[in-house]
């Protein structure tokens, strides 16, 4: 996306979709105010949308590609590189290592403190995909352990 290119609201992106209708964004802002939940998320719980519309609206919006990591096997020289108290801290995964960049895959791309804590915590430039919550606590279980195992 050009610097110049305007971004996207994402229930923009839903309505061309064909996910919702602008009727059910304004409804769906309208209960956010006093909800205090973020617009997806009240798409989802009024079953105006599913979660993956939502994440492959705000894939689209900020220009990532969206992962299914359950489908993944990851090898375990990429899931070494990120400490298990951080990919649980922050519920996400590591999907690989491309030419000394680590992807990592979250469901909240848009949390800066974490992300910047992750990048501080590694020694090499992360890449973020967008992913499920779900699948991704699955992942996390999966490739850590339990806390404190």
């Amino acid at each position: 996306m050009s610097v110049s290119a305007k971004r996207r609201y994402l229930g923009e992106i839903l309505v061309g979709m064909g996910c919702v209708t602008e009727q059910d964004i304004f409804a769906a802002l309208e209960e956010q105010k006093e909800a205090n939940k973020k617009l997806g998320e009240m798409l989802v719980e009024g079953g105006f949308c599913t979660r993956d519309d939502v994440n492959r609206a705000l894939a689209e919006q900020h220009g990532m590609d969206v992962v299914d990591v359950a489908a993944l096997d990851i090898p375990r020289e990429v899931i070494e590189k990120l400490p298990a108290e951080l990919a649980r801290k922050h519920n996400i995964v590591p999907t690989g290592m491309t030419e000394g960049v680590l992807t990592v895959a979250a469901s909240e791309p848009l949390d800066l403190q974490s992300l910047d804590e992750l990048r501080s915590a590694l020694d090499c430039p992360v890449e973020i995909v967008l992913s499920g919550k779900e699948s991704i606590r699955n992942a996390v279980s999966k490739y850590f352990g339990a806390p404190g195992a």
